[in-house]
Formats: C-alpha cells, sequence, structure tokens
C-alpha cells in the first residue's frame, strides 16, 4: 500500500511544519550563544579559564598601576574599564550557528591578547553539556 502525501493541503502543511522547525532552530542557536555568552561573563568574574585554572597573576607593573587607581589586584578578573566584556555580543551566523564576539577593534585587540596569556574563550565539557542542554530545551 503506498500512501501519497501530494494533496495541495497536505503538501502546505508539510512546508509550514519545516519553516516552523527552522525558525526553532535559528531561535535555540541564538539562546545557546547568548547562555555561552553569559558562562564566559560569569567565569571570568571567578578570576577562571575555560580549562578551570586560575588565570595567570598580573605582572608586578601592571599590578603596581592598577592598585595606584584603586583596583583590586589579588585576583584577576579581566575586567579594569568594563568595556571589553560589555563588548561581548551574539548574532546569527546562519541556521545552525550563532558566533560570540567582541564590538569595536580596541576591544577585540583586548580580548585577543588577554585570551593569549589568560584563555577565557571557549567552554569546559560541563560548559558544553549545559548549553547542549539550553539547545535541546528550546524544542520541548
Amino acid at each position: 500500500m503506498i500512501i501519497r502525501m501530494d494533496s495541495p493541503d497536505a503538501i502546505a502543511k508539510i512546508k509550514k511544519a519545516m519553516v516552523d522547525q527552522t525558525k526553532g532552530v535559528s531561535r535555540a542557536v541564538l539562546r545557546v550563544a547568548e547562555r555561552g555568552k553569559r558562562i564566559i561573563q560569569k567565569r571570568i568574574q571567578t578570576g577562571k579559564s575555560y580549562t578551570g585554572a586560575d588565570f595567570a597573576p598580573y605582572s608586578k607593573a601592571y599590578a603596581k598601576e592598577r592598585k595606584k587607581r584603586g583596583r583590586q589586584v589579588s585576583r584577576v578578573d579581566l575586567n579594569d574599564t568594563g568595556r571589553m566584556l560589555a563588548a561581548m555580543q551574539t548574532r546569527k551566523a546562519g541556521i545552525r550557528a550563532a558566533q560570540i564576539f567582541f564590538v569595536g577593534g580596541q576591544e577585540n585587540k583586548k580580548a585577543y591578547f588577554n585570551n593569549k596569556l589568560r584563555p577565557f574563550f571557549g567552554f569546559s565539557g560541563t560548559e558544553t553539556n549545559k548549553l547542549t542542554d539550553t539547545f535541546l530545551k528550546g524544542f520541548k
């Protein structure tokens, strides 16, 4: 027995379901990027890299300069003016992809060099599992 789904009504419903599913994936991916951004920002505040290691300490000269300006030096949190972390943004990069990035050349440059010395721009296995859960919850 062959069941055909080629009536105009059935085809229209199938097309609508496909569009709805694509929109759902797109929204879920953007939610994952937003959660990823929050995870990175919270982790930075604790002074930890995505590998779980403490950030490398500030150089003596930089620690002295920070202290002079009234900034804390005991815990490295990559936050001096707050502009770099405020510049972290997300955007869609296709149906199945989104980006976390830094707006502005100066803040992007700061993030690049900070990440080389103190890796913060990534996710641990546990964090990746949380992001996967966020994606999957988008369909329930």
